[in-house]
């Protein structure tokens, strides 16, 4: 084994023949050729060449959507620590806050500030508020209502309603005296009065703010036959009196002359 050994040691490397050599460097340049374009592509080198950029362009537009993925990723998570600070920020001030009025009030029960209060035991006051409104306005507005103003269109509507009342009322009593007692003179009236209603609606329905709450105009003949159907349902005792009331205030004012000299005596005491 040792003999074997040192034979193996002790025997002379074998040159390389010239031949040999010139096989090698004949053929390291080819295989050197295909590792250039980091051995990318097939054919000649110039469509390797051409594949081996448009591999270039590939990479460069995944490694920039990779970082814009990257830059998205951290920017969001950065956006969300921010908010989660914000609202532990935020959630602190409430509970100090909170707790400061809580400890206001604890303090002024302690002190009895609470006791004897005007509305102790009472229901609560529901205050029909108008959110479009400013406070000042919704006061003036609240003051006005105490005071029995009421806005224009409801007083007109009112006003509306009594007339047509009063009318129907007025032509009932004639119906109830007897068929041949209604004369045209009260016909005539009647008509008159349901054309005044007509133009009061027509003004009313350009003033009033609420759509459904506009009128349409009233029928003379429509409004004749309803009562003469069911007369005694449109008397009211109360008319009378107010019917009674209108009449003496017409006659008075025709019956009383009017003082012209009076009535420029008036006017230049205003002007003076």
């Amino acid at each position: 084994m040792r003999n074997l050994q040192q034979h193996q040691v002790s025997k002379p490397e074998i040159p390389l023949k010239d031949e040999d050599s010139e096989k090698i460097e004949r053929l390291s340049p080819h295989h050197r050729h295909y590792l250039s374009f980091e051995g990318i592509g097939s054919g000649t080198p110039t469509r390797r060449e051409r594949q081996y950029r448009q591999h270039q362009i590939r990479r460069a537009a995944e490694n920039i959507f990779q970082y814009r993925i990257e830059k998205y990723g951290e920017t969001e998570d950065s956006a969300m620590v921010v908010k989660d600070k914000k609202a532990t920020r935020k959630h602190k001030i409430s509970n100090t806050i909170d707790r400061v009025v809580e400890d206001l009030i604890q303090d002024a029960m302690s002190k009895g500030e609470f006791h004897n209060l005007s509305g102790a035991g009472k229901p609560i006051v529901y205050k029909n508020v108008t959110t479009t409104l400013d406070s000042h306005t919704h006061r003036l507005n609240q003051v006005l209502i105490n005071n029995g103003y009421s806005p224009e269109w409801i007083t007109m509507m009112k006003e509306i309603r009594e007339h047509v009342a009063l009318l129907r009322h007025n032509i009932a009593m004639h119906y109830t005296q007897g068929p041949t007692n209604l004369t045209a003179h009260a016909v005539e009236k009647f008509q008159t009065g349901i054309r005044d209603i007509n133009v009061k609606i027509d003004k009313y329905n350009m003033i009033v703010p609420i759509l459904r709450k506009q009128m349409v105009h009233y029928d003379c003949g429509k409004e004749l036959s309803t009562v003469q159907a069911k007369p005694h349902r449109y008397i009211n005792p109360e008319l009378n009196k107010i019917s009674a009331k209108v009449l003496a205030q017409k006659d008075a004012l025709h019956s009383d002359p009017i003082n012209w000299s009076q009535v420029w005596k008036d006017i230049k005491a205003v002007f003076k």
